[in-house]
C-alpha cells in the first residue's frame, strides 16, 4: 500500500520491457497497488484497489537473478505499508481478497478525515477556540510552524495573549500516546492558566492554580479513565468556574467531575508548549476561553474522525505477510 507517490505514474521496468499503470494515483491519498509477472501465461499486469487495470505481453521468459541489493523507498516521498513480495503470480481473486483485507478504504477515509479536521478549525472569537494546532508529532519537526520554538521534544508557542486565560477554559485534542513516561500534551502554567499531562499508566491529569508558578501547581484533577497505548482518542477537559466544576470528557462522553478549588486561574508570563516530553501524536488541539457544554463536545468528537483513526490502529495490528514483508 502506498501514499503520496513522488510521481503521478508508477512503473515496473526491465531492460527492454515496460508496463505502465495509466491510472494516476492521487497525491497524499492511500491506495492498494500490485504488479504481477506471470511468465506461465506470458503476461504482465497492474492492479489498483483490487481491480486489474492494465495488461501486456511479457517480452522475457525469465528474469536474471543478480547480486544487487534490494531497497525500499529510494527517492520516494510518502508512506508505504504492508509491502509484500511473492515468488508466484497471484490471481485476480487473491489480489481482490488482499485488497479487502488491507484496510485501504479506512485509510482513505482517514485521509478524508484529516482534510476535514483542517476545515473544522474555527477562527478566534467568542464561540470558537482562541488557539488551534492541526497536528503535532514527537517524531518530526515538520509539524511545527515557523514561529515555533523547539523545547526538548515539544514545541514552544510562546506567551500568547489569547492563552492567558484566567477564567473558564476548555482544552480539546485528539491524541495517540506511546505510554511509559509522564508527559505534557499541552502546558501553559501548572500554577496558572493550566496544563494537561498524560501519566505513565495512561490517565490524564489537569492542573491549574493561583500561585502563578509552574513549580507550584494548584488543583490536580486526574481522570478516572486511562488511554490505550498507541490508540487514538478524543479527550477534553473543561474548567467551568461559573458553576465551580472541572470535567473530563473522553470520546464525547463526560467521565469525571469534581469541584473547582479556585474561583480563578493566575495569568502568567509562562510560555505555552505542546508535547513537552510527549511521545506520540496530537491532532486538532483546541483551546477555548469558555466552558464548552456536553452537546458541543459530543459534536466535536463526532466531527473529529477519531473513530476512523481507531479502525486504522486496529488494522495496523493485523498486517499479514508472505515471502517478504516490510
Amino acid at each position: 500500500m502506498i501514499r503520496r507517490p513522488p510521481r503521478s505514474t508508477l512503473s515496473s521496468s526491465s531492460a527492454a520491457s515496460d508496463v505502465y499503470k495509466r491510472q494516476a494515483l492521487e497525491d497524499q491519498r492511500w491506495c492498494h497497488a500490485a504488479v504481477v509477472r506471470d511468465l506461465g501465461s506470458g503476461r504482465l499486469q497492474w492492479y489498483l484497489d483490487g481491480n486489474k487495470c492494465d495488461e501486456v505481453e511479457a517480452e522475457h521468459a525469465m528474469a536474471a537473478v543478480t547480486d544487487c541489493n534490494a531497497c525500499v523507498g529510494a527517492g520516494y516521498d510518502g508512506e508505504i505499508r504492508n509491502l509484500q513480495v511473492y515468488d508466484r503470480a497471484l490471481s485476480g481473486e487473491e489480489l481482490s481478497k488482499l485488497y479487502d483485507q488491507s484496510g485501504v478504504e479506512l485509510l482513505q477515509e482517514n485521509d478524508d478525515e484529516n482534510k476535514l479536521l483542517k476545515s473544522l478549525v474555527i477562527g478566534p472569537g467568542p464561540s470558537g477556540p482562541v488557539y488551534t494546532r492541526a497536528k503535532f508529532s514527537s517524531s518530526g519537526a515538520d509539524t511545527r510552524d515557523k514561529a515555533d520554538l523547539v523545547v526538548g521534544s515539544g514545541t514552544g508557542i510562546g506567551n500568547l495573549a489569547e492563552l492567558q486565560i484566567g477564567g473558564d477554559q476548555t482544552i480539546v485534542m485528539c491524541l495517540r500516546p506511546k505510554l511509559g513516561e509522564c508527559s505534557q500534551a499541552y502546558s501553559k502554567c501548572r500554577g496558572g492558566e493550566g496544563c494537561v499531562s498524560v501519566e505513565e499508566d495512561g490517565k490524564m491529569r489537569y492542573e491549574y492554580g493561583v500561585s502563578g508558578k509552574d513549580e507550584e501547581p494548584g488543583q490536580t484533577f486526574v481522570s478516572g479513565f486511562a488511554l490505550e497505548d498507541q490508540r487514538w482518542c478524543h479527550a477534553a477537559v473543561v474548567r467551568d468556574l461559573g458553576s465551580g466544576r472541572l470535567q473530563w470528557y473522553l470520546d464525547g462522553n463526560k467521565c469525571d467531575e469534581v469541584e473547582a478549588e479556585h474561583a480563578m486561574a493566575a495569568v502568567t508570563d509562562c510560555n505555552a508548549c505542546v508535547g513537552a516530553g510527549y511521545d506520540g501524536e496530537i491532532r486538532n488541539l483546541q483551546v477555548y476561553d469558555r466552558a464548552l457544554g456536553e452537546e458541543e463536545l459530543s459534536k466535536l468528537y463526532e466531527q473529529s474522525g477519531v473513530e476512523a483513526m481507531k479502525q486504522v490502529d486496529d488494522l495496523r495490528r493485523r498486517w499479514q505477510g508472505p515471502v517478504y514483508t516490510h
